[in-house]
């Protein structure tokens, strides 16, 4: 979700607040996290793949799990079920990421095997990777939307069972949030609605 939330959150604030100072930094949800827990920042953007904490979690879009291909991979239909993944191959974040436990577990239970030919704990790498290998992955339309709106990837839902993935907003317990803090938050959440009203999420 860091594309294009980010370039809009900073051009907003530049014009509205100009004294307000981003850092942004990018990692998988676990390390955000400790960040969060460390006080390392202040706002987490991170996936849930679970239930969200209540009275920590701030659920800002619920969005189905995608099977995705390049462009010029074979075909697919338009929706998947979960068991055919075991016949692909299979670019995948490593254990314990909270994706790949969410899809092993969704496997054992189907009584398959993922075929991760594989690991891979870099969006971009997972997407190269993908791209020109003729590989799968497993990921939400946000994190393709650039992709997919240039015809570079395509994806298919993926059924029986739907899988899903929560982005949520977490903020740090190790201080209360300054005003800009509080104001970043804010503009978090109108620029998400206004993504999602747009159709791009």
């Amino acid at each position: 979700m860091m594309q294009p939330l980010v370039a809009s959150l900073f051009e907003d604030l530049r014009k509205r607040m100009p004294g307000i100072r981003l850092r942004v930094f990018e990692g998988f949800s676990g390390q955000i996290e400790r960040w969060i827990a460390e006080g390392h920042v202040d706002l987490g953007l991170l996936s849930r793949y679970r239930a969200a904490v209540p009275g920590k979690d701030d659920v800002l879009l619920r969005s189905p799990l995608m099977l995705v291909r390049a462009a010029d991979s074979p075909r697919l239909p338009g929706r998947v079920e979960f068991a055919r993944l075991a016949k692909l191959p299979l670019v995948l974040p490593s254990v314990p990421n909270g994706l790949r436990v969410l899809l092993e577990e969704a496997a054992r239970k189907r009584g398959v095997s993922l075929n991760v030919v594989l690991e891979a704990d870099s969006l971009n790498a997972q997407k190269d990777v993908v791209r020109r290998c003729r590989c799968y992955t497993v990921l939400t339309a946000q994190a393709i939307f650039e992709e997919q709106a240039t015809g570079k990837m395509c994806s298919s839902a993926i059924t029986k069972p739907e899988l899903f993935r929560l982005a949520v907003l977490t903020t740090s317990q190790q201080r209360p949030l300054s005003r800009a803090g509080r104001e970043v938050l804010r503009t978090i959440h109108q620029l998400v609605g206004r993504l999602i009203e747009q159709g791009v999420w």
